[in-house]
Parts: structure tokens; sequence; C-alpha cells
């Protein structure tokens, strides 16, 4: 199957170019309007994150991504965090839903937060 894109706008795909970590962490898109969507985090950058999900959402809508991180460094639990963000594409991947979000306004601890992710090692195993 091709990928069949929904607008992808001009900070899309292929505009990406921060170095991007995978994931597999759960997380919601919360609207303007208060919808709550599940999502799955599956990338993140220190300017975005990729997700996959059901819902389609319309190119450079705000939003809240909210998201359950891992504790660095012993991975020893979870917290919350909240990121503004705006959505930056949506696609279909064979048959999965694939967004991406751009964040908007991070506070530098949340940055702080991306970066150490991002930059972290990935362990052999």
């Amino acid at each position: 199957m091709t990928d069949r894109p929904f607008p992808i706008s001009e900070v899309g795909v292929e505009a990406r170019t921060e170095p991007r970590r995978q994931v597999g962490w759960r997380g919601q898109i919360v609207t303007e309007d208060g919808r709550r969507l599940t999502v799955r985090i599956v990338d993140i950058s220190s300017t975005g994150a990729g997700f996959v999900g059901d819902d389609k959402l319309a190119l450079r809508q705000p939003v809240i991504l909210e998201v359950q991180v891992p504790r660095l460094p012993d991975m020893d639990g979870h917290t919350i965090e909240r990121w503004r963000a705006t959505v930056a594409f949506q696609m279909f991947k064979g048959r999965t839903l694939r967004s991406g979000v751009k964040f908007q306004d991070l506070r530098p601890e949340q940055q702080a937060l991306l970066e150490a992710w991002v930059g972290r090692r990935q362990h052999a195993g």
C-alpha cells in the first residue's frame, strides 16, 4: 500500500531536522473543545512528536499532548507531561493513521526533559 497523506504542511514529515528517539509511550491529545483522544507516541524530538491514533485532526490545530513519560535516569515510574503543540501532519502508513505535532512555547524544564530523552543512549539487549 502507498502512503495516503492528509494535507501535509511545510512543517510536515519532510521538514523534520531534529534527531528523533523512538519510544512507545501512552498518551492523549486534548483538543481545544476538551475531547481526549487516545494515542501511542512513537517518536520524539526536542521540537515535536510522532504518534499513531484513530482520530483525524486538522492541520495546524492547536492541541495539548499529554504523555506518560518514564522517569529518568532509572525508569522507576512515570510522570505525566503536558506539551502545547500544533498538528504538523497526518497521513496513513498502510492502515495506520500516523500524525505529528510541533511543540509550542516549551518551558526550559520541558525542553531539558525532551533533550535528555532524545540524547539518551539506547540499551543493547
